[in-house]
């Protein structure tokens, strides 16, 4: 799942989102803030990973994916 924090997002909305969708089984939750130009990647097991504009995304579950982490912020 792919949350983008929109200016009137609360920071606890945005964690009770991240665990709804753990608790209906999705392994991870990847949480765009545009203004701290950050992913935050919440895994099921409490981790974050945070991922920022000079980083390259990955993740286990897309094997052989791999982008640009300024390329989410192209266009902001």
């Amino acid at each position: 799942v792919v949350e983008v924090r929109s200016k009137n997002d609360t920071w606890p909305e945005i964690l009770d989102k991240c665990d709804e969708y753990h608790r209906a089984g999705v392994r991870e939750v990847w949480v765009i803030d545009p203004d701290a130009r950050t992913l935050a990647v919440h895994a099921a097991d409490g981790s974050v990973r945070v991922i920022r504009e000079a980083d390259v995304v990955t993740s286990e579950l897309l094997p052989g994916f791999s982008m640009s982490a300024a390329a989410l912020f192209a266009g902001a």
